[in-house]
């Protein structure tokens, strides 16, 4: 049996896409390995409880600290260190492909497998390369892409959870209240909590049933203001099914992380999206110009542009179409590889 080691960590963004490519590997006979951190490994069930991994390795380390020198070079000595794992990894397993969905667990997966010279695909997320896989993605047998690139041997699928939440949506009956859907991310927004907190007073407000996630780090911050329960909304610090209720809501008010997109794309419900200003490249507006009407910038963020894009935008006949054409257009590209044959897809790729 044919065996492929994927490499993904440092968030759900780099996870999900990671495991839904082991789910298709195994169900089409590959033996599947998964290279996360240890951090992830107990914060996700998703992870430990995947019966499609033969076995999980786990490293201990994080992204580099760009603003501080020495914790720079400390984890850059890491780095050396957890590579060497790397290469005592594929000694013992033998992999015949390594796929990375960028980051650092991801780029150093990538330098191992080079030094090994084992074939490697790379997958991005965002409508920008990372620095992982802008550094190694010329070398790489596949370029995976969410969002066209024009890079030598790119294929483009989009980002593979928008299957699943096309899958979940199939199965959803809307309830015949308006439903509003307000995520930041698993950490959380301070910008967009604080807004949602005053929103959440106003008469308009009530017409609509919320359902606030704060992430984590600001639960108890949005709850000592506004109380945990109310008739027209509810706070939660996180979402354990995020796709099912997604796909119930009539808006999805949300970052513009690649992976939520195309979930949103996936569940084609109408969206208002509000990039990160604080990622990389600024990836997230570059992600969001896919609908380019859904966006309302933090920096224009207030009670009345929230309340104003809300009238506009819940259950928009022209977004909801836009939608379900970039689901069915992602959907056959996606259907489209043959993961039965993925060393063979690697061949025609070959350079």
């Amino acid at each position: 049996m044919s065996k492929v080691l994927v490499a993904c960590g440092g968030s759900l963004g780099h996870i999900n896409p990671g495991l839904s490519f082991i789910e298709k590997l195994n169900q089409n006979n590959k033996e599947c390995y998964l290279l996360t951190t240890e951090i992830d490994y107990q914060r996700f069930s998703i992870i430990r409880n995947n019966s499609f991994i033969k076995e999980i390795f786990k490293i201990n380390v994080k992204g580099i600290n760009r603003r501080n020198i020495f914790k720079m070079i400390y984890t850059c000595f890491k780095y050396i260190r957890t590579l060497f794992y790397i290469l005592s990894i594929y000694k013992k397993i033998k992999p015949s492909l390594i796929i990375s969905t960028g980051g650092y667990v991801g780029g150093l997966s990538v330098i191992a497998a080079r030094i090994k010279r084992i074939p490697y695909m790379i997958h991005e997320q965002n409508a920008c390369f990372g620095l992982a896989n802008k550094l190694f993605y010329k070398k790489a047998k596949i370029v995976f892409t969410s969002f066209l690139m024009n890079v030598p041997n790119e294929c483009l699928i989009g980002n593979p959870r928008m299957l699943t939440a096309r899958k979940v949506k199939e199965d959803i009956i809307k309830p015949s209240f308006n439903k509003i859907l307000v995520m930041s991310g698993s950490l959380g927004s301070r910008k967009i909590n604080e807004c949602m907190i005053e929103y959440l007073q106003t008469e308009e407000s009530k017409k609509y049933d919320i359902t606030l996630v704060t992430g984590n780090n600001y639960y108890e911050m949005v709850t000592k203001k506004i109380g945990e329960k109310n008739k027209h909304f509810k706070v939660l610090p996180f979402l354990d099914d995020p796709i099912t209720e997604m796909a119930k809501s009539n808006l999805i008010i949300s970052r513009a992380g690649a992976t939520t997109l195309f979930e949103i794309i996936g569940t084609s419900v109408a969206a208002i999206l509000i990039p990160s200003p604080n990622v990389t490249n600024n990836h997230q507006y570059h992600n969001a110009m896919l609908l380019e009407k859904c966006i309302l910038e933090e920096k224009d963020l207030s009670v009345e542009t929230l309340e104003n894009k809300i009238k506009k935008t819940i259950n928009s006949q022209e977004i909801t179409k836009k939608l379900q054409e970039y689901s069915n257009y992602y959907y056959e590209k996606d259907t489209k590889v043959d993961w039965s044959n993925i060393f063979e897809i690697c061949n025609k790729f070959n350079h």
